[in-house]
């Protein structure tokens, strides 16, 4: 029930924001729109059934469907296992496609978070960072770095362009420092 109403959400809300975009319409002589500076929708999280680090880029509804049951894990088996099928948010293919990021095993990451998109001439940038947290052990057995434990993912629904799509990530060490964007992915319009 909880994952059928959180489809539900999902849904509705990948509907509200394609009638917002579709209603931005005409203002005359007006300038045009700044870049996107957001996803149109976004999910991250720290679990995901894909427990390897994977980069893709999906502009067809199959593809999206395939890396949704894989990246909903365990919980699509068990539904699937007892003849139901995995609520898989409908995406507008044609007016967007999906940008993703599974981190593979790691440890002390909430999920991967996008911080801007910014449209240039020749390709479309988008810069993200991990919402990470810091934790320590003070002696006993359990002392020493973290061990990974958490899977995490970003998913982003952006309007669908043709050009490549560059991915870079805030590397900054410390939370007092400015950003360090590292190129992390160069994605063409190829299928996934």
């Amino acid at each position: 029930m909880q994952r059928t109403l959180g489809a539900i959400v999902c849904g509705a809300i990948v509907t509200t924001a394609a009638v917002m975009a579709s209603a931005g319409g005409g203002g005359g002589g007006a300038a045009a729109a700044p870049a996107l500076a957001k996803p149109v929708v976004a999910w991250s999280g720290p679990q995901s059934g894909h427990t390897h680090e994977l980069w893709v880029r999906v502009r067809q509804p199959e593809d999206w469907r395939k890396l949704w049951e894989t990246h909903e894990g365990e919980h699509a088996r068990r539904l699937m296992a007892h003849g139901g099928g995995v609520i898989c948010p409908e995406i507008d293919f044609e007016r967007y496609e999906v940008v993703a990021y599974f981190r593979g095993l790691s440890a002390n990451s909430d999920g991967e978070v996008v911080t801007e998109i910014r449209e240039e001439a020749d390709r479309l940038v988008i810069r993200f960072d991990s919402f990470s947290f810091q934790s320590a052990t003070f002696g006993g057995p359990e002392a020493g770095p973290q061990q990974p434990n958490v899977t995490p993912y970003g998913i982003w629904v952006i309007e669908r362009t043709d050009k490549p799509v560059v991915i870079e990530e805030n590397t900054q060490r410390l939370k007092d420092q400015p950003a360090e964007w590292t190129r992390r992915a160069v994605m063409g319009t190829d299928p996934c």
